[in-house]
């Protein structure tokens, strides 16, 4: 079982950093960020503010800093690893991203604000310590992609039906019951539920 979830956790992260999009990488309309684009650390990005596209760090801050609203150009920021425990409203004042994969942390708590990331197509939160989600998190209007995998949430908000883009749902590996799979089928029939 661990070898599948890293060969599928490594595969996500292939298609996530080299531009290719985990929904559908089919899709024509998706743009590939040019590898000039893509930096591993805060301070080159900055440097280059004017190309930085996306954006992979190893940092061990307990939140995102407010330093990365600097990037006016932002659509991915990847920051895996251990040091995260909350995604703050700055993430909702990163007016381009599109991609947000914040895997194998130990994020307990997500602020409401998160509603504001209007942008926010992909966002990536397996291996944390989530209990919950903010109903906010359901007012995300162009969010595409939830991956919840490997967390301790037990229900999803009432409203989780209002994520219309939403293509796939991912909440394997949480103690969620028979039948709280079945209302969030119901409440969402457009997408792919991946569930134990």
């Amino acid at each position: 079982m661990k070898t599948f979830r890293y060969f599928a956790y490594a595969s996500f992260c292939f298609a996530v950093f080299y531009g290719c999009n985990p929904v559908d990488a089919s899709d024509d309309e998706e743009p590939v960020i040019p590898y000039s684009a893509c930096f591993s650390n805060f301070d080159s990005a900055l440097v280059h503010k004017d190309i930085a596209r996306s954006l992979s760090v190893w940092d061990t801050s307990w939140t995102i800093p407010r330093k990365f609203t600097l990037l006016p150009l932002l659509e991915r920021l990847i920051w895996e690893f251990e040091s995260l425990l909350y995604i703050s409203e700055v993430i909702s004042e990163i007016p381009l991203l599109r991609v947000a994969s914040f895997t194998y942390n130990r994020i307990n708590r997500i602020s409401p604000e998160i509603r504001n990331a209007r942008r926010l197509e992909d966002l990536a939160l397996s291996y944390n310590y989530l209990t919950s989600l903010p109903d906010e998190i359901c007012d995300m209007p162009s969010l595409k992609y939830l991956n919840l995998f490997c967390n301790d949430i037990s229900v999803l908000p009432d409203s989780i039906g209002k994520l219309r883009t939403l293509r796939i749902l991912d909440i394997r590996a949480n103690p969620i019951s028979a039948d709280e799979i079945l209302r969030i089928q119901a409440q969402l029939p457009h997408a792919s539920i991946m569930h134990d």
